[in-house]
């Protein structure tokens, strides 16, 4: 029963982003596929705001009160487009037997990742020690209680919290396997997400043939269903693609609406790990120095949206005596051992083909292969390295942290940015006969 429930939690979510993407008149140029991934995505947010409002005006997180204001907004979506909110069948592609193998390869990874999510409740200590076990605090204070936070010395932004915390508040009970869900639903629409911008630039073919590949990595694998499961980093993967893809469309038409909808995500991307803020910065630095080069400086009243968020929580925590940090958890040190094992632990992942087959050692061949980079190829290969610099710097000067204990989750920030460099970039190279035939577009 509860992971009946979940499964409809995780439609009414997507339901809440559709609602107000279509109200809003948003991603009008974007397909049914991406526009389903960007409603979950901001539907995950305006839960983690509703929660978060309710707390400061001290609004019961009762099912009453979670519902009544979606129900709103879906009675108002279906009036005001009570004709064109149909969605129109699609038109039907007929696939040979190759596409046909591709799509079924692909079901069976995301069944099997919803059959390992339902096996058993969380395993990681990342997940029921840290993620789900503030949900269930949260729960059953019925609230975000400061004394609560700072006796367990919870520092971590809130979204993810706050989503699960949404889900046991619905079900009216704290469910361990049910939630992982969650995890698969992040898993499915990172997906469908991937495979549609393929789609749009290359062909079907080839976006099944990367999408399989894709969804086959092991280590996206286990985030989506299996041992990592419960925990923060592929939403944060999620969520900085779902960015990316904002990002390079707003470079490309200079749409206030995009850029809107990408500050909206960056603020969420920011309030999911403290990696999201640096993921959101370098992003958003992006966006910058694309509205400073075309001069659309009006453009700029946007990144309220996505600092709002941000600043507001770490009001909220300076205020109520919340100072515990990353630095005061993890204070700064350097020593030589520290630095030989920060690069050697950070480039056995890299081929550690076992987690990620081979698809760092792909994208690094191919960033030192191509000399000359496109405006598009620089934009990515700036937020991996920057992210990636990130990470190394925390290894090198702070306590407590290595690469054997969090690089493998780390690296699923930008996992989907990589996998996407390498898709694109490894058209041309694809060149010869058989490949040729075997990809060519439809």
């Amino acid at each position: 029963m509860n992971i009946a429930l979940v499964l409809l939690i995780i439609i009414f979510i997507t339901l809440i982003g559709y609602s107000l993407i279509r109200i809003l008149g948003l991603l009008k140029e974007f397909s049914l596929l991406s526009r389903l991934s960007y409603s979950f995505g901001l539907g995950v947010g305006m839960i983690f705001l509703q929660m978060y409002t309710y707390t400061r005006l001290d609004v019961p997180w009762t099912r009453t009160y979670l519902f009544l204001p979606w129900i709103a907004v879906f009675l108002f979506t279906i009036v005001r487009y009570k004709f064109s909110l149909r969605i129109k069948r699609p038109r039907m592609i007929k696939i040979n037997k190759l596409e046909s193998l591709l799509i079924i390869g692909i079901a069976i990874s995301f069944f099997y990742v919803v059959f390992e999510a339902l096996l058993r409740p969380a395993t990681t200590w990342d997940s029921w020690a840290t993620w789900l076990f503030e949900a269930k605090v949260l729960f059953l204070n019925g609230g975000i209680d400061v004394n609560t936070l700072r006796h367990f010395n919870f520092y971590y932004p809130l979204v993810i919290y706050l989503l699960d915390t949404f889900v046991y508040a619905v079900l009216g009970k704290i469910d361990d396997t049910a939630i992982l869900l969650l995890s698969s639903a992040f898993y499915f629409f990172s997906t469908i997400l991937f495979f549609d911008v393929i789609r749009k630039r290359v062909s079907i073919r080839y976006a099944l043939v990367f999408t399989f590949l894709l969804v086959t990595t092991q280590n996206f694998i286990r985030h989506g269903g299996r041992m990592e499961a419960g925990i923060a980093d592929l939403p944060l993967g999620f969520y900085s693609f779902c960015c990316l893809i904002l990002l390079l469309e707003y470079i490309k038409n200079s749409s206030y609406k995009v850029l809107f909808l990408l500050t909206a995500f960056l603020g969420f991307t920011a309030m999911i790990k403290f990696e999201g803020v640096t993921l959101s910065i370098f992003i958003g630095a992006c966006a910058l120095l694309h509205i400073y080069k075309k001069g659309l400086y009006k453009h700029l009243l946007f990144f309220v949206f996505w600092i709002i968020p941000v600043v507001d929580w770490q009001i909220y925590r300076k205020v109520n005596g919340l100072d515990l940090n990353y630095l005061s958890v993890h204070p700064l040190v350097f020593s030589v051992n520290k630095t030989v094992n920060a690069m050697v632990g950070t480039v056995r992942e890299f081929i550690n083909i076992k987690s990620w087959n081979f698809i760092w050692i792909i994208y690094f061949y191919l960033v030192v292969l191509f000399r000359k980079f496109s405006r598009e190829q620089l934009v990515l290969n700036f937020i991996i390295f920057s992210q990636l610099s990130v990470y190394i710097i925390t290894y090198l000067f702070t306590t407590g942290n290595d690469p054997e204990s969090s690089i493998e989750r780390l690296l699923m920030h930008v996992f989907f940015i990589a996998f996407f460099y390498v898709t694109i970039t490894v058209k041309p190279l694809l060149q010869s006969a058989q490949i040729k035939k075997l990809l060519k577009p439809r």
